[in-house]
């Protein structure tokens, strides 16, 4: 039996990619969370800015997951100072769930202090990582995936870094394998379709041709999409995939079916984000808030935070990796919601976006990506129709006088 903080909404925080570890002095800073201490001073720390946060907002989540890299190249002291704070936060998130799948950056697979195991770092950590029951554990490292079933939500803890310290080439990328998506498959056939289904893995399981340069396909998960195929094919509720590896935020649904998940790139938490990226990303901590029975069916808001040394503050609209905002669940095409908008704004020449929101309440729930879209199809030569907004909200819309 889950307990909820709130009874009618799943509350899942994500930090990813921490990369903890002991920097040395002279080298260039690799990540904030030094072991020892930030290199300026402890205020400038974003595991004690993100208590000062959740402290400040009164937080709470349900669950507190991590898509990999605790640490920084396989950093025993980065890997167990990430996983305590983590149970730190999470029990000042009041979490019931603190977890983690496991990253290229969490195994020892150059062998630097274990000989012979690259899992034995994690396998020691305290408390059992990656999950409080040993049984889950020991079906996680031997299946290379854990299943959880509650009322609320299932929860599958893959380890997409599994075969890292096998074949040489592997550390260049995450894996699935048939048997592991055969197993889940028959995992999830015996157990109940829950409100929220969702996937934590480190590896990406498709590429965002937006995010991802062309030389950057090398290191996704193989075999993913056989995977989002599985769960996205209707028979086996709605899912959520939750990774993290790449260092930059994106949410957009996968390919296939209409049900086809949704797939959350989850940004960097503390890592110093590469020179190619810093335009277009910043460190960042998402608060997901899933309704478990909403008149719209399965939607969502994604909220997000950016740090910087004075803190954690709203995410920027542009540059930050996901918006302090976002939401998901409306899926329908953009052209289409256009000729609603068209048909209810009809002679008239101005409305508020909140009327029209009472008329269409499932444009709350759309993607930026496709509220882009949307703006794009107003815009055009059928229906004339500009959104105005305000610090990047929607606050009335307007029909363009034609010559």
């Amino acid at each position: 039996m889950c307990n909820l903080h709130d009874s009618c909404v799943l509350k899942i925080a994500v930090a990813s990619d921490l990369h903890a570890y002991q920097h040395i002095d002279g080298k260039p800073l690799e990540s904030y969370l030094n072991v020892l201490g930030t290199t300026d001073s402890a205020s400038n720390d974003p595991l004690q800015h993100l208590s000062n946060l959740i402290t400040h907002e009164q937080l709470k989540a349900d669950l507190f997951l991590s898509p990999g890299d605790l640490g920084n190249k396989a950093s025993v002291e980065g890997i167990r100072y990430a996983w305590k704070s983590l149970h730190e936060i999470g029990d000042k998130l009041q979490a019931h769930l603190v977890t983690a799948a496991s990253g290229n950056h969490d195994l020892d697979s150059r062998f630097q202090n274990y000989k012979y195991d690259p899992t034995e770092i994690l396998q020691r950590l305290i408390p059992p990582y990656p999950l409080p029951n040993q049984v889950n554990n020991d079906q996680y490292w031997a299946r290379k995936f854990a299943l959880i079933q509650t009322e609320h939500y299932r929860l599958i803890v893959l380890n997409s870094a599994a075969y890292h310290g096998g074949q040489e080439d592997e550390i260049n990328h995450g894996r699935i394998s048939n048997l592991t998506i055969e197993r889940i498959a028959e995992e999830l056939s015996k157990s109940d379709i829950a409100p929220v289904n969702i996937i934590l893995c480190h590896h990406h399981p498709q590429q965002f041709p937006e995010i991802f340069e062309d030389d950057d396909t090398y290191d996704i998960m193989k075999n993913g999409q056989q995977l989002l195929n599985l769960i996205g094919n209707g028979e086996h509720g709605n899912w959520i995939v939750i990774h993290g590896h790449k260092h930059h935020a994106r949410v957009a649904y996968s390919q296939g079916y209409n049900s086809a998940p949704l797939v959350i790139a989850a940004g960097s938490f503390s890592a110093v984000i590469h020179p190619k990226l810093q335009t277009q990303a910043r460190n960042q901590f998402y608060l997901l808030e899933l309704p478990l029975d909403h008149q719209n069916g399965f939607v969502g808001t994604i909220r997000a935070w950016d740090w910087s040394p004075a803190g954690w503050s709203p995410a920027m609209p542009s540059g930050s990796g996901l918006p302090a905002v976002c939401k998901f669940g409306c899926r329908d095409a953009a052209q289409n919601l256009a000729g609603k908008i068209n048909k209810i704004l009809g002679n008239d020449q101005v409305a508020n976006w909140s009327s029209i929101l009472q008329e269409i309440p499932e444009l709350d729930f759309l993607l930026p990506s496709d509220f882009k879209a949307l703006v794009h199809a107003l815009n055009n030569k059928k229906f004339n129709i500009n959104v105005e907004f305000d610090n990047g909200i929607p606050k009335e819309i307007g029909r363009r006088q034609t010559i």
